[in-house]
């Protein structure tokens, strides 16, 4: 079996949160806590919530900062967690949004059309809606006929779909697949497979290429 990869795309959303933001809403809701505690800390019974800093996150992490979907709501210290707009079950999910953008810019960067492809993965931790597959909304969006299914395997989904894809035959023999993961970002990499070798198993390495595991 021969397997290219022969386009990815990334897609970033456009609002960003910097460290510096971070530790502003953690450390104000930490002077909160404190307060509403000042009786049991100065008695001993609990400690007080430690500071965090932007030196420290880039220390540990490496991160300056992060693109969110959504900005409002996650600074605000009574929610600390993102306004995201309820879609009808009619609309397109955020997911498949997501999935959309991506998959758009891997196609160009391929060279492929919707009609190029046969199937559809998508790997994630979770997804938006019980149904229907988010792969299903991507596919009908794009216009892309085949098949598609999601990939629930936590943090494995993303390896799990790569090496789901290649080797289903499709309409003239080569199966070509487009498959992602959208946990932490959302990435869609166009993925050629010619089954030649059903028992082939595939590894991604970091810097993009792919070989065999024998």
């Amino acid at each position: 079996m021969s397997v290219v990869i022969s386009g990815a795309g990334v897609w970033a959303p456009p609002h960003v949160i910097t460290n510096a933001e971070l530790v502003g809403a953690f450390n104000a809701y930490a002077d909160e806590h404190d307060a509403a505690y000042a009786a049991e800390i100065a008695a001993g019974k609990m400690e007080p919530m430690k500071r965090s800093d932007s030196a420290f996150i880039e220390k540990a992490s490496g991160i300056q900062n992060r693109y969110v979907y959504a900005k409002d709501g996650i600074l605000d210290v009574d929610r600390m967690a993102p306004r995201v707009e309820h879609r009808p079950e009619s609309a397109l999910s955020h997911q498949a949004e997501f999935g959309v953008r991506s998959a758009r810019i891997a196609l160009e960067a391929a060279g492929k059309t919707p009609d190029d492809i046969d199937l559809v993965i998508v790997g994630c931790t979770n997804t938006e809606r019980v149904y229907p597959a988010i792969a299903i909304e991507i596919q009908s969006e794009l216009g892309i006929e085949g098949s598609g299914f999601d990939m629930l395997v936590a943090c494995s989904a993303a390896t799990f779909a790569l090496q789901s894809g290649p080797g289903r035959p499709g309409r003239d023999g080569v199966g070509r697949a487009l498959e992602g993961e959208g946990r932490r970002r959302t990435r869609y990499e166009h993925v050629e497979a010619a089954p030649l070798d059903p028992e082939l198993a595939l590894n991604l390495d970091r810097d993009g290429r792919v070989h065999p595991l024998r």
